[in-house]
């Protein structure tokens, strides 16, 4: 129950933060993805967001469960919208309370001071 409460709380503090920007910004919730986002008027999102809440944070691994189940669920997702044949793509993001441990990629893409995502994409 939990994680369906941060899922929607998440979902509403995005969208609060968009609108301020743009005012048509929308979003959907479990249909391609735990959370989208899109521009009114168009049925494809621009963002799709993976939320994972553990009461256990703990460090989110590159080999771990919610990473992967994540990824498979960006791949689902990018093939209903055929983004993998046309090239266009959203942006894949993971909101996690799991915190990326020092050293892996996945640290590196974290929004915060230190992101590089070419280290990340070098193995750095």
């Amino acid at each position: 129950m939990t994680g369906y409460l941060y899922q929607c709380e998440l979902a509403l503090l995005e969208l609060a933060e968009r609108s301020w920007d743009d005012i048509t910004v929308e979003v959907r919730m479990e249909v391609l993805d735990d959370i989208e986002f899109l521009y009114q008027d168009s049925r494809d999102p621009f963002v799709l967001l993976q939320s994972k809440h553990r009461e256990r944070a703990g460090r989110l691994s590159e080999t771990g469960k919610d990473f992967w189940r994540s990824v498979a669920s960006w791949i689902d997702a990018l093939t209903v919208l055929g983004c993998l044949s046309d090239g266009t793509m959203p942006l894949l993001r993971l909101a996690t309370t799991q915190v990326a441990a020092e050293g892996t990629f996945l640290h590196q893409l974290r929004p915060a001071p230190g992101r590089s995502v070419d280290d990340a994409l070098a193995g750095r």
